[in-house]
């Protein structure tokens, strides 16, 4: 195949936020093409994860289009990433109208432990329960909404994520798109939802996605709110930092919106409290990806890490913790809204659009 040399431009762009004063631009730099089926200058020469694309060119995607993220300015629910949260949990076993059961304390919850687990589930009535036959494996279930493993944090301090931004980190997931490009999740991690009333769950998984045409440049824009994933933007709807894409993250719950306004016109209930949900300043922005912030305004976080895909051998940067099909991120709560969530590669929108 004939070598084709492709160089991107990103160019200055400033943004507008309501009620602030334009945000000056990142400078001007030139990057190669990272599509080893046609340039190898990011070629790493393996696709450990088998997806199709080369693991070298998935890492420069993502960290060349890692969003810039306004956090709420009065959240004091701030993120975290998956080890800070493991060392301060422990782990229990749900089981349905029976008692639970504790697996491991905190302190010995670690990505490797949270995969080796297994439990029996129990049968009978209230106060006459046994254990059964039915195993139920932290790595690969089956998940069952009666019988799981749930992590607890240890202490209520932990709700308040950490208050360093270099442990704010984003997990990525490259993969082919149905329009012939790359999809790219971003996905961040919160260690409690604080959401409207008594509408709150320990751990919080959100997630945008960008999708590349062909040639690798932004083709739309995806922002999910608590699982929801069901809308689309393209360039001249949005805005840009450079070449990253804005996102406006609403107060305790976390979800994201691609304007300040869109996100302070939801319903009370929904994304905090009417209309202050996404109300952010300068200081307030987190920068995702390596250097963002340079001089900046705002929070540098701790990078982009891509997890690969689910299965043994296609991890990679060694988060195995995305095999984690048996349990839910925190503790059990009474009904659904209330409960821990999913591992983002057990929730419907991790294939988003995939390319068969």
């Amino acid at each position: 195949m004939r070598k084709q040399t492709w160089n991107w431009v990103l160019v200055p762009a400033i943004s507008l936020i309501s009620g602030n004063a334009p945000l000056s631009a990142p400078p001007v730099v030139s990057i190669g093409f990272v599509d080893s089926k046609i340039d190898g200058g990011c070629r790493s020469n393996a696709d450990r994860d088998q997806d199709g694309i080369d693991d070298g060119c998935e890492n420069r995607l993502l960290q060349n289009f890692a969003p810039l993220l306004h956090l709420a300015d009065n959240d004091w629910t701030r993120p975290a990433n998956v080890d800070w949260y493991l060392a301060r949990v422990r782990m229990s076993f749900h089981h349905n109208n029976c008692s639970d059961d504790g697996i491991l304390a905190a302190g010995a919850v670690t990505q490797t432990t949270l995969l080796a687990q297994q439990h029996a589930a129990k049968s009978g009535l209230s106060g006459l329960c046994r254990h059964n036959s039915t195993l139920i494996r932290s790595r690969r279930g089956p998940w069952s909404e009666n019988e799981h493993f749930f992590l607890q944090a240890a202490n209520d301090a932990t709700h308040a994520g950490s208050s360093n931004p270099a442990d704010w980190v984003v997990y990525g997931h490259a993969f082919p798109n149905t329009v012939g490009g790359v999809n790219l999740q971003y996905w961040f991690f919160y260690a409690f939802n604080d959401n409207f009333a008594s509408a709150n769950h320990e751990s919080d998984w959100e997630s945008v996605l960008v999708a590349l045409k062909p040639d690798r440049t932004f083709s739309h824009a995806t922002f999910c709110a608590h699982g929801t994933c069901d809308n689309r933007f393209g360039k001249q709807s949005l805005t840009f930092f450079g070449n990253h894409l804005e996102v406006w993250v609403a107060d305790g719950s976390h979800a994201s919106f691609r304007s300040e306004i869109s996100c302070d016109r939801q319903v009370v209930g929904t994304e905090g409290v009417f209309p202050f949900n996404c109300s952010s300043n300068p200081a307030d922005r987190w920068f995702t990806w390596v250097g963002g912030k340079g001089t900046q305004t705002g929070h540098q976080g701790g990078g982009v890490i891509n997890v690969g895909e689910v299965g043994r051998g296609r991890t990679l940067n060694g988060q195995v913790f995305i095999n984690y099909d048996g349990g839910v991120w925190g503790e059990q709560g009474l009904f659904e809204l209330t409960s821990g969530k999913r591992t983002p590669s057990f929730q419907d929108n991790w294939n988003q659009d995939r390319a068969p």
